[in-house]
């Protein structure tokens, strides 16, 4: 049990390094966000621990899609992107 505990500990602190915002996420936290990393309204509850004043990330007209058109503050403003961002890739780079 104690190899399993210290291989959990290792992998995520390798996803906490190569995203170092996910430090601010309990472990709990960060495994729901890695575990349902396609399903972009879970991620969407935690956004607001990683960035400061973005409160969720604009996913367009479809909810069940799989690109970032923007971010949207804690007080409804919404910031488009130039070009969205697909989430094909695994999270920590495309939150980059």
């Amino acid at each position: 049990m104690n190899n399993i505990q210290k291989a959990l500990e290792n992998y995520l602190e390798e996803k906490r390094s190569a995203f170092p915002r996910f430090y601010f996420l309990s472990n709990d936290e960060l495994l729901e966000i890695l575990a349902k990393a396609n399903d972009l309204q879970s991620i969407n509850k935690h956004i607001k621990k990683c960035f400061d004043n973005i409160n969720k990330l604009d996913l367009g007209s479809d909810p069940r899609s799989t690109t970032v058109e923007g971010m949207i503050s804690g007080e409804g403003e919404k910031v488009g992107f130039v070009k969205s961002i697909s989430t094909k890739a695994e999270i920590e780079f495309w939150l980059n």
